[in-house]
């Protein structure tokens, strides 16, 4: 049974301007290799995706960490990757090697991607949610996380991780894939990319929907943007155009 807590917590106590003393305590990748029971949970998932996609093992390694350390959040078991996954791009892990994709380069094969299903194929991310909130000790919220749409597209359009992003910033500087913003077609990646950092927070409905009663609480009010542009992948697609193109489109997320 986890540690009972005041129903505040540190944590949303510290981001409500109140002075936390010690300060709350989370950690970036909290659920991973250096417990020895994560690793038990991925042996037995298969794939790192599967393991995303399977709401009782995601839902367990997010829980895991809060059973060993005094944490004053949960942070959902996920990845940014499966935004492409899915809008029905080709995504896996290979072991030593990381992401790979089938990369998205024109619009044909952007319009391949089918958003319309998207919020399915999300299904399992809800229940892992559904089945962490109820479980969590009173003041401990969930941290919910997205790519931010620059990072995500990246990934999409170059196929794995990249040094230098060349063919993201090929598409970026001849306005292939990445519209002007006040365009109305919105078919372009960062648009796509950005729609599932809803669904990190989903509603009650959506929980309701999975058979099973929605927590009271919010599920995750607080949301990490992973965004790349502050570290190495940003630095070479300049700043007046990475604010017009590119931070637009973290506002309907941030």
């Amino acid at each position: 049974m986890l540690r009972r807590k005041p129903s505040q917590g540190r944590l949303i106590s510290a981001l409500s301007g109140e002075a936390a003393d010690p300060p709350p305590i989370w950690l970036m990748r909290q659920a991973g290799r250096y417990l020895p029971e994560y690793r038990e949970v991925r042996a037995k998932a298969g794939s790192f995706l599967d393991l995303c996609l399977n709401p009782v093992l995601a839902a367990e390694v997010t829980l895991q960490p809060l059973r060993r350390f005094d944490l004053d959040a949960a942070i959902v078991f996920s990845d940014i990757l499966t935004v492409p996954y899915a809008l029905g791009q080709k995504v896996e892990f290979v072991e030593g090697e990381g992401p790979k994709l089938e990369p998205v380069r024109s619009a044909k094969e952007l319009a391949k991607l089918d958003r319309l299903k998207a919020d399915a194929k999300f299904a399992p991310v809800y229940e892992t949610l559904a089945r962490v909130v109820p479980e969590l000790p009173d003041g401990v919220p969930v941290i919910g996380f997205c790519g931010a749409p620059w990072t995500v597209a990246t990934y999409m359009v170059e196929g794995a991780g990249s040094k230098d992003q060349a063919q993201a910033r090929l598409c970026l500087s001849r306005s292939r894939l990445f519209p002007e913003p006040h365009r109305s077609s919105g078919r372009d990646v960062h648009r796509l990319s950005a729609r599932p950092g809803e669904g990190r927070r989903p509603r009650a409905a959506n929980l309701r929907q999975l058979g099973r009663r929605a927590p009271r609480r919010r599920v995750c009010p607080l949301v990490r943007i992973a965004d790349s542009r502050h570290r190495s992948w940003g630095q070479g697609i300049g700043s007046r155009r990475a604010d017009h193109r590119i931070s637009t489109r973290m506002r309907p997320i941030s």
